[in-house]
């Protein structure tokens, strides 16, 4: 077995028998419960390790927000957020036009390496049945320093079924869903992606040696998140949540021989509780 099969075997074990974090090096972190959010979350925060401090846009009605401002830090958790509390929250006011948008992005402290994987986890926004079409959504984006996105995800009302998009690809997935997103950087263009539910699970979407978009070997040097007319609701049901920023190297052959016997011992279990 080649190399990219031993990442992808590994990256299709970990969406179903989970690993210690432990288990290999953090190259950044961060998430909603970090001190640095302990008194809400605003431009210039940098809570966590491996990033640069959070950035915000805003363009629209401020009047029609619920939550106190475009960014914010869901202590509830709020019934439309599957993710739990805390989280990180982005609303807009509530009118269905793209140019109502909530934005925050971060950049990584080091450019994306060859081998590296960032993973997060999302919560994506209802969308609202009268909203004139292919005006509102979201997206999750990873930006290149030169030529702009190189890779991201995105939903679009009446777009692919109203699913989340990636790479250009209807994943399936339905953009008011949750999931557990993880992107491998498998050489200076490619890269593998997979979508798993929340906690765990076999894959709801996946891919192996894409091309990335935007300018042909630029970098990956930082996050972008938007909502744009989605609007602001009570129950949380049209913003868009997203936590647990992470960004790991890729597996070495301890941690893959650590994968494996935690599968071997999960099979030995099973199998004994059967006998039983």
């Amino acid at each position: 077995m080649n190399r990219q099969s031993v990442l992808r075997a590994f990256l299709m074990i970990i969406s179903v028998v989970p690993v210690p974090a432990t288990a290999w090096a953090v190259v950044a972190q961060d998430d909603a419960a970090s001190p640095a959010y302990a008194d809400g979350w605003q431009a210039g925060d940098n809570g966590g390790s491996g990033f640069g401090p959070w950035a915000f846009g805003f363009s629209g009605d401020l009047n029609g927000i619920l939550h106190g401002a475009p960014q914010f830090i869901d202590t509830a958790p709020l019934a439309g957020d599957s993710l739990g509390a805390p989280s990180f929250a982005l609303t807009t006011s509530d009118r269905p036009f793209f140019f109502d948008t909530s934005e925050a992005t971060r950049p990584f402290a080091a450019p994306l390496a060859v081998g590296q994987t960032f993973s997060i986890d999302v919560d994506g926004s209802a969308f609202d049945a009268n909203a004139p079409g292919f005006s509102i959504g979201n997206t999750v984006q990873l930006m290149g320093d030169v030529g702009g996105e190189r890779f991201g995800i995105f939903t679009n009302n009446q777009f692919n079924d109203d699913h989340w998009t990636a790479g250009g690809v209807d994943t399936g997935v339905a953009g008011s869903a949750s999931f557990h997103a993880a992107l491998t950087i498998t050489g200076i263009d490619t890269f593998d992606f997979v979508m798993t539910p929340i906690g765990g699970g076999a894959p709801l979407y996946a891919v192996t040696g894409a091309t990335l978009g935007g300018a042909a070997g630029a970098p990956i040097t930082g996050l972008r998140f938007t909502a744009y007319g989605t609007g602001s609701s009570a129950d949380g049901s049209k913003e868009l949540f997203f936590d647990n920023l992470l960004v790991v190297p890729e597996p070495n052959s301890c941690v893959i021989a650590l994968v494996a016997a935690s599968v071997a011992s999960t099979a030995l279990r099973s199998s004994r509780q059967g006998r039983r």
